[in-house]
């Protein structure tokens, strides 16, 4: 049997997702957030908040920064483990 996973948040439509090295899931919103999801329990594990508006783009450093773009025009850089922008 294969399993379906549901991972539910968002208040509005996804606009991006990528996958880290460590197997976390890291997804951006129109809901001007991004999330940080444990696939394995199929939960949450962070909520991002500080985007004034739409989060289009992530990316990931080699340090394991998230680097995320809002419609607003602003980037901001996060410490994926601590949440800290």
């Amino acid at each position: 049997d294969k399993h379906v996973k549901e991972l539910e948040g968002h208040e509005e439509f996804i606009t991006n997702m990528l996958l880290t090295k460590n197997n976390l899931l890291v997804s951006s919103s129109k809901d001007k957030t991004i999330r940080i999801w444990d696939i394995e329990k199929s939960e949450c594990i962070k909520v991002l908040e500080e985007h004034r508006d739409i989060v289009w783009s992530l990316a990931l450093t080699k340090n394991d920064e998230l680097i995320s773009g809002s419609s607003h025009g602003e980037m901001k850089v996060w410490d994926l483990h601590s949440g800290i922008c």
